[in-house]
Parts: C-alpha cells; structure tokens; sequence
C-alpha cells in the first residue's frame, strides 16, 4: 500500500494499535492472488476497496459519527452469510484493553446472534450453554492479544452454527411430522 494511502488511513484512525489492524488487514487481503485497490473519501467516509482473484472485491469503510469510530468490512464472496460487519470503537474504550463497544453482523446485534438453545449447543458437542459467555466480546474472555481478526473468526464460526441451527429446527418439525419422538436428535447427530 503506498504511502499516501497509508496516510490517509492514519488520518481517520487515530489509535496506533487499530491503524496496524487496518493495515493488516489490508496486506492479508492484496496477498491472496492478483488485486487491484483504490481508496476514496467521500462525505467523511474513507473507502478501502481491494479486488482479488480469491475473495473478489472487499471493501473497508472507516468513519467517525457521534464521538465514535466505526470500522465496517464487507465482503461480497467469500462467506455470503455475512455481507457485512461493523465495529464501533467509542472515544471512550480503550481498545485493545477491552473488546468494541459494539459489533453488527450484517445491521444486527452480534450477540443477539448469539442466542441459541442450549440442547443444540450440547448436540453440537459444545462445552458451553451460551455462545455469548464464551465469545471475545465478552470482557471476562477479552485479552490485548486478541485483535479484529480475531472477532472476525469467531463471527465466521458462529454464523455457521446458527446455520445448523436453523437446519436442525427444519429437522425438528420434520421429524416430528413423519417420525418418531425424538428423532430429530439422532438424525441430527447422524449428520454433524
């Protein structure tokens, strides 16, 4: 990335340990295959688009609104149940000592995400009954070593267990429509 981008991201993102997370993230994306990228600015928002040949086009968007600092990545391919996610870092956070004040998966609450029965968790072969209690954005599991890639992973992760959560409800109601009582569990089982 040049240096005249390089400064005008520093423009935006004042805090030294979210400007390198920024540049990181932008390295990680122009080291996959053949890319193209260009930056613009415009009504006070900085646009970072990278296009590759492996996640097609990225776009990192980075603002300030209501005394916060919003950093939203979007990504048109690679995962298409997460078109977009927006951290929301306030001037009073003290990132990294403590996780973003706020985190929307595609304009919904992260940890409204999170909420899933606790049977499907222990179907899943999962050591926990609450996603949210084990997530990073919990202040009990937050450390400085933890980054935005990080969270990324773990929304990446988490989105794919609602995804078989939603493939076990339509078990559910097929089961209990042509099968046996508590059929679904086993069929279930059988497939994760």
């Amino acid at each position: 990335m040049d240096d005249k981008y390089k400064n005008i991201i520093q423009s935006y993102v004042n805090q030294p340990r979210l400007k390198n997370e920024v540049f990181k993230w932008c390295s990680i994306l122009m080291n996959n295959g053949k890319y193209f990228y260009y930056v613009y600015e415009l009504d006070d928002i900085l646009t970072i688009v990278v296009e590759n040949t492996v996640y097609y086009l990225n776009k990192i968007n980075i603002y300030n609104k209501n005394n916060s600092l919003y950093i939203k990545y979007s990504n048109s391919i690679k995962n298409e149940d997460i078109k977009s996610v927006i951290f929301e870092f306030n001037k009073n956070t003290s990132y990294p000592f403590s996780p973003p004040a706020n985190i929307k998966v595609n304009n919904i609450s992260y940890l409204s995400l999170l909420n899933l029965d606790s049977t499907f968790l222990k179907l899943c072969k999962l050591e926990t009954n609450c996603l949210c209690c084990e997530s990073l954005t919990c202040r009990n599991n937050w450390s400085t070593s933890n980054n935005i890639g990080d969270i990324l992973n773990e929304i990446i992760k988490n989105m794919n267990y609602k995804k078989l959560y939603v493939i076990y409800l339509h078990i559910k109601i097929i089961a209990k429509k042509h099968l046996f009582i508590y059929s679904e569990n086993l069929i279930f089982d059988y497939l994760v």
